[in-house]
């Protein structure tokens, strides 16, 4: 994500008002600061930082999308006690659903989210609000 190769792939996508999703948690190329990078080469694009740093950036997930308003935090993977910091922390608007099926269970990955997202307000954005807020 931190090579300039990957610049006019993102020029592309903004310029078509789409979101650029991207893995992150492994090295050396795919960590949620790279991604941050990116997105501030880009303030105009949208981010979307696929698992949230699993499985071995978790820990760099919060901090990196405190950077920027562009990055949302997409949650398939990871554990729910980083989600709910995130959440506590972000708001439910910077975050996306996601199952990364078939890696992992729609199902799974939903019943995860359930207990964390109690008031309909918060489950509306992370479900789908957000996705569509992002895909317009």
């Amino acid at each position: 994500m931190s090579d300039p190769l990957v610049d006019g792939l993102v020029e592309v996508a903004t310029g078509f008002g789409a979101p650029i999703y991207a893995h992150t948690g492994t090295p050396i190329c795919a960590e949620p600061f790279q991604l941050v990078a990116l997105a501030r080469r880009f303030p105009q694009g949208r981010f979307i930082m696929g698992h949230m740093g699993y499985s071995d950036f978790w820990y760099d997930a919060i901090p990196a999308g405190q950077c920027l308003d562009n990055v949302w935090l997409e949650t398939s993977l990871i554990d729910p006690d980083l989600i709910l910091h995130g959440l506590k922390t972000l708001g439910p608007a910077r975050f996306l659903f996601g199952s990364s099926a078939p890696y992992s269970s729609v199902k799974v990955e939903l019943e995860k989210l359930s207990p964390l997202l109690t008031r309909e307000p918060d489950r509306g954005w992370v479900l789908r609000g957000n996705a569509r807020g992002l895909l317009k």
